[in-house]
């Protein structure tokens, strides 16, 4: 429970950080930013582990330049933090805008 919970928290406030920081480094308005997440639990070796990571992160672009909030998307998938969080385990990272 609260420890799957604290993983899933942390990686979706990475990756939320990560994409807003890169809109406003662009000077993005965009109107909000609605994201979930969940932690896969597998038995390995007899052990449970949290094998997976499933993120869901939308973007509301309002009035926003549409492909200029595509690219800061596709920049989430390659900042140091996240490529590291990505490496770490596996993470479905499923992004789009409503």
């Amino acid at each position: 429970g609260t420890a799957r919970s604290l993983l899933v928290g942390a990686a979706l406030n990475c990756i939320c950080g990560t994409l807003s920081a890169a809109m406003l480094a662009r000077d993005v308005q965009y109107a909000g930013i609605k994201a979930s997440g969940r932690a896969v639990k597998e038995t390995v070796d007899g052990v449970s582990m949290v094998t997976r990571v499933e993120l869901d992160i939308m973007v509301d672009p309002g009035d926003a330049d549409r492909e200029e909030v595509g690219h800061c998307l596709s920049i989430v998938k390659g900042c140091m933090i996240t490529r590291s969080l990505f490496r770490g385990m596996e993470v479905a990272l499923n992004t789009s805008m409503l």
